[in-house]
Formats: structure tokens, sequence, C-alpha cells
């Protein structure tokens, strides 16, 4: 428990149980397996006996079905799958969460600065990390503080959100100004002026879902430079094709 508290609630250290069962290379299958019989009394689930060294080292994992299908007398060491897949204790739970995707894991070792297995991450642990990382997502997709709540006062909720709200409206108003440069144009072929709904609604869109896809990129983790050059070039090229239908239509109406 006092190894639970000493790490921050949102990491790999914090969300870990220290219950797993260790085992070391000199021991036979037959050991290995009593040892999985005395452990799982109470215990729901065993996938894997972790395979340690004299001084805790993590270097293995031995999957509990190749343990049963082995001989009694084999060593626990030759059954191991060597270099693990394993996490700092002091990683962010988001980071645990898109590992266990990546890879389809059931469990996750956690290991010490030096390498030293202190615990193991489950699946089940990891579903309400899953679902407060997506919360946490769509709040920042729509602009909003992950510190609002539905049972925050209106005012609480009014003085978070404003400051966004603020910005967009600046936004409209230098897109309203813009519009009134071209005052003369739109007056003197007025079919234009029915294609400024369409423009600032298409702003919108696309606005919508390159943020969209920035927040969940920046999620799971890819590269923001590389994420900010291709979406560059979607704009880009989503631009120029309806720039060039638009032109089309504005051309036959007019």
């Amino acid at each position: 428990m006092r190894k639970l508290l000493a790490h921050p609630e949102d990491t790999a250290g914090g969300l870990m149980t220290s219950r797993f069962i260790a085992v070391t290379e000199d021991m036979s299958a037959a050991q290995a397996i009593e040892q999985v019989r005395a452990w799982a009394e109470d215990e729901d689930e065993v996938f894997y006996l972790y395979l340690i060294d004299q001084e805790g080292l993590l270097i293995g994992l031995v999957p509990l079905k190749r343990l049963l299908l082995a001989s009694a007398d084999v060593l626990v060491g030759s059954l191991a799958n060597r270099s693990p897949i394993a996490v700092r204790s002091d990683m962010d739970q988001e980071e645990i969460a898109y590992i266990f995707a990546e890879y389809d894991l059931l469990v996750l070792p956690v290991v010490d600065d030096v390498g030293r297995l202190v615990g193991v991450v489950t699946v089940d642990d990891i579903f309400d990390v899953l679902e407060e990382e997506t919360t946490e997502d769509m709040y920042e997709m729509a602009a909003i503080s992950s510190e609002e709540r539905t049972g925050r006062p209106a005012a609480g909720v009014v003085r978070l959100r404003l400051p966004w709200l603020l910005v967009c409206l600046g936004g409209t108003l230098l897109a309203g100004a813009v519009i009134e440069g071209f005052d003369d144009t739109l007056s003197k072929v007025l079919a234009l002026s029915f294609f400024v709904p369409a423009v600032m609604a298409m702003g919108g869109n696309t606005g919508i879902q390159t943020a969209t896809v920035t927040v969940r990129s920046l999620a799971i983790g890819q590269g923001q430079w590389g994420l900010v050059g291709r979406e560059l070039r979607v704009a880009l090229g989503l631009g120029s094709i309806l720039g060039v239908l638009s032109w089309g239509v504005a051309s036959w109406w007019t």
C-alpha cells in the first residue's frame, strides 16, 4: 500500500497492483504450478508468471498456458518470453493506455528506475483510464475546461467558457471586417453575397475536423510537427478542390 501511495494516481505506480507471481530461472514447472495454486486461491485470474533474477530485475514472462503444458521437471527459465514489454512506475496513464491498445495486452509489468519488478497493471485497471482520457479529449475538442462538471454552478461555467468564446467572437468580427472591405464588389455582383454563409459554414466545418483529428492524434502520441505538416497539405488540397467547385457554381450562377 505504501508503494502505491508513493506514486501519483495517474501514473503506472498509482494504477498497478503489487500482487503478482514472481519466479526464478532455477524453479521447475512443477514448483511454479504449486506456487500458482497457492496464489490463485485469493485471485480471479492468472495470465503470466514473471521471471526475475536474484536482484528482482524483470527478465521475462512465462505464459500460464505454456507452463501448464510443460513437463514437470522443465526449468521455468526455458519457458519464458525474454525482453518483455514493461513500463516505468512514473509513466503517465495515457501512455500506458496507448501501449495496451497498441500491443493488445492483458497485463503490463511495472518496473522501477533500475528495472526491478514492482507491480503489474491489468486491462481492467486501464478501462477507467480510457474513459477518463476520452472524456478529457472531448472537453479539449470543445474548448471546455476539464474542471467543468455537470454539478458546477452556472457562474463557474460562464467563467470557464467565456475566454474561448471571446476569442471566437473576435475571429468572427475580423471576418466581418474582411467582408466589409469587399463591399463595393458585393454591391455590384449581388450573387456573391449568397456564398458568404457557405464560406463561413465551410470554415467552421473544416475547423472542427482539424481540431478533432489534432486532439486525437496528440492523445495517442503522434508527432506534432508531422501532424501540422499533414494538416497543412490536407487544408491546401481541400481548399483547392472546394474553391474550384465554388468558382464553377458562381460562374454558372452569375
